[in-house]
């Protein structure tokens, strides 16, 4: 090492430089060179990235809906902005589909480098956000709103507009996982899921082991397992997917932090330019990447969105109820204030646009004002069919009401017919004031009890 003292440490370098290793230290000098030649045309430098300015409301969305204009902008809550917390810096991170719309992973990251303490929030892709089309789940809104109508539905949901983006399409995370040598990880449950449209094919049984690139895929991806032969369809919801994303994702990163994984900057800087979409530069990256070399186990945590994941709501479109996951607004405040928020002042309530769904199955926002006037109204009522004329011949009456057919069960309280007996444990009926005409009632034949089908297996 050396000393603090200039004087000395040229001191230290002449008498390096003379010993009988000379030539050990050239080629160290050769070999730094060379390295810094590469890093300079690969990343051009490598420093923290300059904050962009605040937001404005001049790249508010207005579409026309029928014959209303729609303003769906951050102009009802404002976001945060001004004064920050030094060294903090959040991005956006997500995933896209097969076909580059529908954003199936969606994280919200802080780094807060002077504490070297870096936080994931895992946000679903079921989420209801308040935007002015049917099913209003959030990875929906990259395609159709594009990037900057996304960063704005996400700062309806958080508060503030994260600092930079990170668009990672899924064959990035393929070669990152194979050029690191796979990940070994704990699989929690057996995975099977097999769809030739997507080429997607899922095979993992449950236990530790070293994946592959498309392995860890696939492991990521997993919802719901192939209907088996019992009929039934194994998996988990939401909430257990996003733990297994987060908890493989802590595991891809501590191999990526391993000294050997830093020798292969070229591979890395290959699949960066072919699959990475960002406002960051690659000496961006590179800065952060190095600070995050003094991160420990416990400085990094992951957590999920807080809400209700069973909520539904109408959707005309399919006539039904959609399913959808629906944040609590309280509980997502106290959690960026803690662990996301990059400024000095507090999210509050009112710089977040929550979407909620009434007892009817309509929706409502918490700015008071929902972008689909429609969702708003309560569902339609099913009309029940009137009965019509069709196929009556000429002068012919409707029916108002069937007669109860000859074979059909006496009810309570009705009196057997002649020659039965009451049954056990019941009093006998008066006889009827007048004589009974009617033939006796034939008992229902037993095989032809209709079955009922109480659930599948």
């Amino acid at each position: 090492m050396f000393q603090e003292n200039s004087g000395e440490a040229w001191g230290q370098i002449r008498a390096f430089f003379s010993g009988p290793n000379w030539w050990l230290a050239a080629l160290i000098v050769v070999f730094l060179t060379a390295a810094a030649v590469l890093l300079i045309r690969f990343f051009g430098s490598i420093r923290a990235p300059e904050l962009a300015p605040e937001p404005s409301s001049a790249g508010k969305t207005v579409e026309l809906v029928g014959e209303e204009e729609i303003d769906d902008s951050n102009a009802v809550q404002p976001l945060l902005s001004g004064a920050r917390k030094e060294n903090c810096y959040t991005f956006l991170l997500f995933g896209t589909d097969k076909g580059g719309t529908n954003t199936d992973t969606i994280m919200v990251v802080s780094y807060d480098v002077g504490n070297q303490k870096l936080d994931l929030m895992s946000i679903p892709r079921d989420t209801m956000v308040n935007v002015p089309w049917d099913i209003k789940k959030i990875n929906s809104v990259y395609g159709a709103r594009g990037l900057d109508g996304f960063r704005a539905q996400i700062a309806k949901l958080i508060g503030f507009t994260p600092d930079y983006y990170v668009n990672i399409d899924l064959q990035a995370f393929v070669d990152v996982v194979d050029l690191i040598g796979g990940v070994e990880f704990d699989v929690p449950i057996a995975m099977h899921y097999h769809d030739p449209y997507q080429n997607l094919n899922i095979d993992l049984e449950p236990g530790v082991q070293t994946l592959n690139g498309e392995q860890a895929m696939g492991l990521v991806r997993f919802r719901k397992s192939d209907r088996g032969a019992n009929g039934r369809i194994t998996g988990y919801d939401d909430t257990g997917r996003v733990a297994t994303q987060q908890a493989f994702l802590k595991a891809m990163f501590k191999q990526c932090l391993k000294l050997k994984n830093w020798t292969k900057i070229t591979g890395y800087v290959e699949i960066f330019n072919k699959n990475v979409e960002s406002d960051l530069t690659l000496g961006n990256m590179l800065w952060f990447a190095r600070q995050a070399m003094g991160l420990g186990e416990d400085g990094f945590a992951t957590v999920t969105a807080p809400g209700n994941y069973a909520a539904s709501a109408w959707s005309r479109s399919t006539r039904g109820m959609q399913s959808y996951v629906t944040i609590y607004g309280s509980e997502m405040v106290k959690l960026v204030n803690e662990h996301f928020n990059p400024y000095l002042t507090n999210v509050t309530l009112s710089n977040l646009d929550i979407m909620g769904v009434n007892a009817d199955g309509s929706v409502y926002s918490s700015t008071g004002r929902v972008a689909d006037a429609q969702a708003a109204l309560p569902p339609p009522k099913e009309e029940e069919e009137e009965p019509t004329d069709e196929g009556l011949q000429d002068g012919e009456e409707p029916q108002e009401s069937e007669e109860p057919q000859e074979d059909e069960e006496p009810r309570d309280g009705d009196e057997p017919p002649d020659g039965e007996e009451p049954p056990d444990g019941e009093p006998d009926t008066e006889p009827p004031t007048e004589p009974v005409t009617e033939e006796p009632a034939e008992a229902p034949d037993e095989n032809t009890t209709p079955t009922v089908i109480v659930g599948e297996e």
